[in-house]
């Protein structure tokens, strides 16, 4: 998938580019980014958080000034200093 496919893919689900990233990063043939967007497991969680984090360190993207990333609903934080 290309990446301008995932940044419309997380505009849909009103999702930060770098969790989409991460999702579908992780993503399977049995957990599709879809699913893990819908329900992740706790350790699908923390492994989209600790792909946010390695994203920002080494400034694939930009931090957000409140550490606060979109999951549709929900938020990861990333409290790593800037």
């Amino acid at each position: 998938m290309e990446l301008e496919d995932v940044r419309e893919w997380a505009q849909s689900r009103e999702t930060a580019l770098p969790v989409a990233v991460a999702i579908w990063a992780i993503a399977d043939g049995e957990r599709t980014p879809q699913r893990i967007w819908e329900k992740p497991t706790p350790s699908e969680w923390d492994q989209v958080t600790m792909a946010l984090d390695e994203y920002l360190r080494h400034g694939d993207f930009s931090r957000s000034p409140d550490g606060l990333y979109k999951w549709g609903l929900d938020h990861v934080r990333n409290l790593a200093p800037c």
